[in-house]
């Protein structure tokens, strides 16, 4: 068994046919399309699940917790307008 660190190296794992099958992230795919875009390539299955978007901080970057909070409160719309705006969505097709 071998631990894949990159998604390059499970990009070309599948091209190698090193292995039948990967379960990757539908953000993964769409914000590294040329990785996936091979044809031989097909999502068989999605898993629905519920996701959340955050942020993450460390070190005296959370004092700004408060201030990140607030904003958030206060702009929500355009806050997950530019989610939107930076997140794509794949056009899945099944082939079962």
């Amino acid at each position: 068994m071998r631990n894949y660190r990159t998604y390059e190296d499970i990009s070309q794992a599948l091209k190698d046919q090193e292995v039948k099958g990967a379960l990757v992230d539908l953000y993964v795919l769409s914000s590294h399309k040329h990785l996936f875009d091979d044809p031989r390539f097909r999502i068989v299955r999605v898993y629905d699940y519920k996701a959340s978007y955050g942020v993450v901080l460390a070190g005296h970057s959370m004092k700004l917790e408060h201030c990140f909070t607030e904003h958030i409160k206060a702009h929500t719309a355009s806050v997950f307008q530019k989610i939107e705006e930076n997140v794509k969505i794949l056009k899945v097709r099944l082939d079962l």
